[in-house]
């Protein structure tokens, strides 16, 4: 029995039954309520203060606007009957909190005011159809506080409907839809008022009825909020709540936004195993295996085996929160990828092993390496009263310095080169939100036997070649292996200084073939603009052969009164101020700079020895 009435009820009714002949029986009667109440059972429904009549015939139950009160509020019942069925029609209102205290389901914090409903039940004539309660609601007076296009302000109306299938003692089967963007299917159990089982699905598809006890969260849309998941997962009332017995996640979206960024497709499949989730994540970010323990405060680390993970797209990642989202609460992670994809450079395989410290995590190891580059780090990330902050230390060690700068899309003209860099960074980020306009810290670096290739605007230009082309043309020398060949030098060492987007140098020393060349000054990375100091000196005289004719003896009288490291910058050094873009940088000859040979040149012809680059 679907319901029981109780309470003051009258009952008359006439009954007229023929004693012979096929003529049928006749019923005419009605039912006076006053007071009376009734339990709707497979909800523990109770419906009280019931006043009107009811009337019924051979042909069925019939009424109009029976007064009551139920969840709270009057409600007003009609009845009409059909051959196959009875169909029992409630209009009414109902504020959240009678709800919730009706059905002890999750998430109630989600949901604010009240709303009109409209309750359909039927009854079957015949005992094989299931007795159906069906709810429609326009949700006008309720706000909805759910993310990615789910919300809706108490102002707004979206439509919902819920069927429910009484025909079950034990669980009550229901079917939502919400608007045509959220449907589900899940299980009540009756006697505890509490969700046993369900498949809830934002997007496409078909929900199902779980065959287990279990809860099934998948999402299949064109295009999902990052952020908005993120801050509604995060959320105090959500995370109050008892949680529900997830089993298996799946996420699958063409356009994964983050602040109106595209963060590209995402397919993600999770199974709860034991205390840990296991599954596959398939995206532009990354590719791969992945265990995800339950409880990630602990020590057990999340397990990620990838194929590949692009830092350039995690690094488009931006999510609120900063120090409302403390770093030690954050999880470990181990980390194998046969690749790590910068700039669409492949930089080698990436190992991160991870370690819980106050206020953070440790980084025990991080090395990305290659056939010819190995990067090797070791630091931190912590919350700061700011926000997070990662800092690193370690090595940079390779073979093929230049090729990987062209790859990174960072200079073009560099060719060979081994390097060896020592490193102590850190940003106000997390680790994967890496920038350079972010980097602070410092940069030991040497570079050995390599190639400047261009003498275009850039570090060729920058390093003075301007200068010996200048030689050329004046002296008719042959010095085509610097400026077609390029710049071959022995090494290039000196210390960088990071700071708000801003890299400087008071050392940078290039041991050239034909030249020493020193550099101080700054580069800056946010409007990429140079403001430097170049000092170019000859290596021998023997560069210049003129210069025994010009300076004859004076040179060598004053060659015995100056050391021999400062002897051919005396004579023959050069001086140059650049700034302006890295692009189109200006070159300005300081001639105050210049050694005693070029300011003898200068001062003997009508023109600069060294002409600003066109």
């Amino acid at each position: 029995t679907a319901i029981t009435p109780t309470g003051n009820t009258s009952v008359k009714f006439d009954l007229d039954i023929p004693l012979v002949g096929p003529k049928p029986a006749k019923v005419d009667g009605e039912a006076t309520f006053d007071h009376a109440s009734l339990v709707v059972h497979s909800f523990d429904l109770p419906v009280g203060n019931i006043k009107g009549v009811l009337k019924f015939n051979e042909k069925g139950l019939f009424a109009d606007n029976i007064q009551a009160f139920a969840l709270g509020s009057p409600i007003l019942v009609n009845i009409e009957s059909e051959p196959k069925q009875t169909t029992i029609k409630v209009a009414g209102q109902s504020a959240v909190e009678d709800l919730k205290n009706q059905f002890r389901l999750p998430w109630w914090e989600l949901v604010e005011g009240n709303t009109d409903y409209r309750l359909e039940l039927i009854l079957p004539v015949n005992d094989n159809r299931a007795t159906q309660l069906t709810v429609n609601s326009g949700l006008r007076g309720l706000s909805l506080a759910l993310p990615d296009g789910l919300a809706k302000s108490k102002d707004q109306s979206r439509p919902l409907s819920l069927v429910f299938d009484l025909s079950d003692e034990r669980l009550l089967p229901v079917r939502l839809n919400y608007d045509n963007q959220l449907n589900a299917a899940f299980k009540i159990e009756i006697a505890e008022q509490a969700l046993h089982s369900g498949h809830f699905l934002f997007g496409t598809g078909v929900a199902e009825y779980p065959d287990e006890p279990i809860i099934k969260l998948e999402a299949n849309r064109e295009q999902m909020n990052l952020e908005e998941w993120f801050r509604f997962i995060d959320r105090d009332g959500l995370a109050n709540d008892e949680p529900l017995p997830v089993h298996e996640v799946k996420i699958r979206t063409r356009q994964l936004m983050n602040q109106f960024m595209d963060l590209g497709r995402l397919d993600l499949m999770l199974t709860r195993r034991g205390d840990a989730w296991v599954g596959k994540i398939d995206s532009s970010a990354a590719k791969g295996d992945l265990r995800i323990p339950v409880d990630r405060s602990g020590d057990d680390s999340i397990q990620m085996t990838m194929d590949f993970i692009d830092l350039t797209v995690m690094s488009r990642i931006k999510l609120e929160g900063g120090a409302d989202n403390p770093v030690e609460k954050l999880p470990l992670f181990d980390i194998d990828s046969e690749k790590v994809i910068w700039r669409s450079a492949d930089l080698g395989r990436l190992v991160l092993r991870t370690i819980r410290i106050p206020k953070g995590l440790h980084f025990q190891r991080l090395t990305i390496t290659d056939n010819n580059e190995k990067l090797n780090l070791t630091g931190r990330w912590i919350n700061q009263r700011f926000g997070p902050t990662t800092e690193l230390k370690g090595t940079l060690d390779g073979r093929h310095f230049g090729r990987l700068l062209n790859e990174l899309g960072l200079y073009e003209s560099m060719k060979e080169t081994r390097i060896a860099a020592k490193l102590d960074l850190n940003w106000n980020a997390a680790p994967y939100q890496f920038s350079l306009k972010r980097l602070r810290g410092e940069v030991d670096v040497e570079l050995k036997d390599g190639r400047l290739l261009s003498i275009e605007p850039g570090l060729g230009r920058v390093l003075g070649i301007i200068a010996f082309s200048q030689w050329v043309k004046r002296l008719q020398l042959d010095f085509r292996d610097v400026y077609e060949e390029g710049l071959t030098f022995n090494s290039i060492k000196g210390r960088i200084h990071l700071a708000d987007g801003i890299a400087s140098t008071t050392n940078i020393e290039v041991d050239a073939v034909p030249a020493k060349i020193t550099l101080s000054g700054n580069a800056n990375l946010n409007d990429k603009t140079l403001d430097q100091q170049v000092r170019v000196v000859p290596k021998s005289s023997d560069a210049v052969p003129i210069a025994g004719t010009i300076v004859g003896r004076l040179a060598g009288l004053i060659a015995k009164a100056v050391t021999k490291d400062y002897q051919e910058g005396f004579f023959f050094g050069s001086q140059y101020r650049i700034i302006g873009s890295w692009d189109e940088p200006q070159i300005i000859p300081l001639h105050e700079g210049d050694g005693l040979f070029n300011k003898t040149w200068q001062g003997l012809t009508d023109f600069p020895w060294t002409e600003n680059s066109k």
